[in-house]
C-alpha cells in the first residue's frame, strides 16, 4: 500500500513540473478549449479566459492575403499583444511567421475584430493560419485553423478564345464602349482595303457577335467614344456611340460624325451636330462623364493638328440650350501630332506621345475638364514613339507598344509601362504576350486598348516576328492583361 502512495506521488510531482513547464512555453496549449459552430471559448481554472469566431479570409492575391480575426477578453489580465500566426505547417504558431496587430481598441465589452495582411507570400502556394492573443498568463490560439491557396502571378497577358463570331483582324481601328459592352470596328485590314464592319463584344458573358456596320463608306483611323447623357427632350438617360470617320475609300476625308443606337442596332449620320473642326483622321478620343473629346491627327496633306474639340449630346438635346454642342477647348501643347494616344483617369483625361514627320514625341500630358486646363507630366520614360495604346485600369494608366518607324527606319515596340497619377511615377510591366508559360514578346503597333473591370484589353494591330521594321502580320489575337488582379479578386467572408 506504502508503495501505491509513492507511486502516486510520484506521478502528481511529474505532473505538476510538466505543467509548469508547459506554462513557460507559449508554444504549447495549456487552455482547454471548447469549439462549436464555429465559435471556441478558451478556459483557464474553469473560468472563461477568452471567447471568439473562426478567422476569415477577407482577400487573397499571389503574394499576399489579408485575414480578419475576433475575440471577447473577459479577464483582468493585460494583454500584450495580438495577432495572427501563419505557416505551411499545420498548425501555425507564433514560433513561425507571425504578425502582430495593436489596430483600433477594445469596445465597452472587451471584444475586438481586428485585419492582419500577411505579406511575402509565394504564389500558388497553400497557407494555414490562425489568430492569437498573449496575455501576462498566457497564449492562447484560436483553435479553429483555416487555410488558403495564393493566386497565381500577376502583371501578365494571357490570350483568350474568341466566343461567338470572330472579329475581323484590322489595324487602326475604334475600340469604344457604350453601357456594360465593347464596339470594336473600321479600320483598314489590307492595301486599300477599309472596314465598315463593326462588332459587339459582351465581357460579362464573353461572347462576340457582330453589329450593324458604320453609316455610309469604311473608313480607316476614326476616333469614337461611347456617351451615358440625359436626353433633356424626352426627359430619358440614353446611352450611345459616336464615331468620327477618317480616311475613306483610299482617296478622302468625310469626316462625318455618326451616331450608334445599340437599342436598335442602328447607325445614323448627325446631320444636325457635324464635326467643326478641320477633317482630319488618326486623331485621338476619350470621354469625360456625359461629354466626349476629339483632338490632334492629321490632314490628307500630311498636315498635323493639336486643336481640340469636345461634344455635348445633352446639350443638343436640351431645346431651350443656346449652346451648341461642340465647343474648341484649349490645347495641350502648340506642337501638332499624329497617332498619339489619349485615355481617361476618373474625370482627368490623359493624352501624349504620336508624330509630325519625322519626329517622335514622348511628351504627357493631363486635361482638367472642369477649368478647360491642360498640365505637362513627366515624359513616358520608353522610347518616343506613334502609334502606342493607351487605356485606363481602375485608377492607373497604361501605354506601351507602338513604332518609330519612319521610312526604312525604326522599330517596333512590345513593352508596356503603368502611370500612377497620384504621384506622377512610371513603371514598366510585362511586355505584350509575357506570362508564365510564354516567354515570347509580340511587338505590336496601329492596335486599339480599353481598360474595364480591371482588365486591359489589346486588339488588332499589325505586328512581325520581331521589332524590326521588315514584313507585316495582321494580329488576329485579343489579349487580356491583368496587372491589379491581386488587388480585385477577393474571396468572400466565410
Amino acid at each position: 500500500m506504502k508503495k501505491i502512495y509513492i507511486l502516486l506521488l510520484i506521478i502528481v510531482i511529474l505532473t505538476s513540473l510538466l505543467y509548469n513547464s508547459c506554462k513557460k512555453d507559449n508554444t504549447t496549449f495549456t487552455i482547454l478549449r471548447t469549439v462549436y459552430e464555429g465559435t471556441y471559448i478558451t478556459r483557464l481554472g474553469g473560468s472563461t479566459y477568452t471567447s471568439g469566431k473562426k478567422d476569415s479570409i477577407i482577400k487573397k492575391a499571389a503574394y499576399y492575403a489579408r485575414v480578419e480575426g475576433y475575440f471577447t477578453h473577459t479577464t483582468t489580465d493585460t494583454i500584450l499583444n495580438y495577432g495572427h500566426c501563419w505557416s505551411l505547417k499545420n498548425p501555425p504558431l507564433i514560433t513561425h511567421d507571425t504578425l502582430r496587430s495593436s489596430n483600433g481598441q477594445f469596445n465597452d465589452d472587451d471584444s475586438q475584430i481586428f485585419n492582419s495582411r500577411i505579406s511575402n507570400l509565394e504564389p500558388e502556394t497553400d497557407y494555414y493560419f490562425r489568430s492569437y492573443i498573449i496575455t501576462t498568463k498566457d497564449t492562447a490560439y484560436n483553435p479553429i485553423i483555416k487555410s488558403f491557396k495564393t493566386l497565381p502571378p500577376v502583371n501578365e497577358w494571357f490570350d483568350i478564345s474568341i466566343n461567338g463570331e470572330k472579329p475581323q483582324p484590322m489595324a487602326d481601328a475604334v475600340l469604344f464602349k457604350v453601357g456594360d459592352k465593347f464596339y470594336y470596328g473600321t479600320g483598314t485590314y489590307g492595301i486599300e482595303a477599309y472596314s465598315r464592319s463593326i462588332w459587339e463584344y459582351n465581357p460579362t458573358t464573353d461572347v462576340w457577335k457582330q453589329a450593324a456596320s458604320i453609316y455610309g463608306a469604311g473608313c480607316t483611323g476614326a476616333a469614337g467614344f461611347g456617351l451615358e447623357y440625359f436626353d433633356k427632350k424626352n426627359n430619358i438617360t440614353l446611352k450611345r456611340g459616336y464615331i468620327l470617320k477618317g480616311f475613306t475609300n483610299g482617296s478622302s476625308l468625310e469626316n462625318e460624325f455618326i451616331e450608334y443606337n445599340p437599342d436598335y442596332n442602328s447607325w445614323k449620320k448627325k446631320d444636325n451636330a457635324p464635326f467643326p473642326g478641320l477633317t482630319r483622321y488618326n486623331a485621338v478620343s476619350f470621354s469625360i462623364n456625359d461629354i466626349g473629346y476629339i483632338g490632334a491627327g492629321e490632314s490628307l496633306q500630311s498636315n498635323e493638328f493639336n486643336s481640340f474639340w469636345s461634344y455635348s449630346p445633352a446639350i443638343e438635346s436640351d431645346p431651350n440650350s443656346l449652346k451648341t454642342p461642340w465647343k474648341q477647348i484649349s490645347r495641350p501643347t502648340e506642337q501638332s501630332r499624329t497617332r498619339a494616344v489619349a485615355f481617361t483617369i476618373g474625370s482627368k483625361a490623359y493624352y501624349g506621345l504620336g508624330r509630325n514627320g519625322s519626329d517622335f514625341y514622348k511628351d504627357f500630358y493631363q486635361y482638367n475638364s472642369e477649368f478647360d486646363s491642360w498640365t505637362k507630366l513627366k515624359d513616358f520614360p520608353g522610347d518616343a514613339r506613334a502609334n502606342a495604346v493607351g487605356f485606363s485600369i481602375d485608377d492607373q494608366g497604361f501605354v506601351g507598344l507602338g513604332d518609330n518607324i519612319d521610312g526604312a527606319n525604326g522599330k517596333r515596340y512590345s513593352d508596356f509601362w503603368k502611370y500612377d497619377p497620384f504621384n506622377g511615377t512610371w513603371t514598366e510591366r510585362k511586355e505584350l504576350g509575357l506570362n508564365k508559360t510564354s516567354s515570347y514578346a509580340v511587338a505590336l503597333t496601329r492596335a486599339v486598348g480599353y481598360g474595364y473591370n480591371s482588365k486591359g484589353y489589346v486588339l488588332g494591330g499589325q505586328y512581325t516576328d520581331d521589332n524590326e521594321t521588315v514584313g507585316w502580320n495582321w494580329n488576329q489575337t485579343i489579349r487580356i492583361f491583368w496587372p491589379f488582379r491581386e488587388e480585385s479578386e477577393s474571396t468572400n467572408k466565410k
